[in-house]
């Protein structure tokens, strides 16, 4: 079952899951995406990138499963550092284990699956 994710201005995570969202499915995904990037300290340009490339902000075509990765990845970060500041210097920091910086692979689709491919390591089984 998949799971959406909300941020207010405190930074707190409210999950939700596709039972529970609304008819609204893409808009509910955009909008998800769009507060796990804040927690994340991404613009909505950027979010956009990563959750529908190649369509226009009047009609994008939402990738929900991109659109989960990104708040997948915010909800991870979320649980292993507990804070949006610390996340963000984790983002920003060299990572031996990605070889990179993660934020670097914020910047397309693919380094987005990387990066949640990565933090699916920590994930308690």
């Amino acid at each position: 079952m998949a799971r959406d994710i909300e941020a207010d201005d405190s930074g707190a995570l409210e999950v939700t899951t596709e039972a529970q969202a609304p008819p609204q499915a893409e808009s509910r995904a955009l909008q998800s995406a769009k507060a796990a990037g804040k927690w994340l300290g991404l613009d909505d340009a950027l979010v956009r990138t990563l959750i529908a490339p190649g369509h226009s902000e009047a009609m994008p075509a939402i990738d929900r499963n991109a659109a989960a990765q990104l708040s997948h990845v915010a909800r991870s970060l979320r649980r292993l550092v507990r804070s949006p500041m610390i996340g963000r210097r984790w983002l920003n920091g060299p990572n031996t284990g990605i070889g990179m910086r993660p934020i670097d692979l914020l910047r397309s689709p693919g380094g987005l699956r990387l990066l949640h491919d990565y933090l699916m390591q920590f994930e308690p089984r």
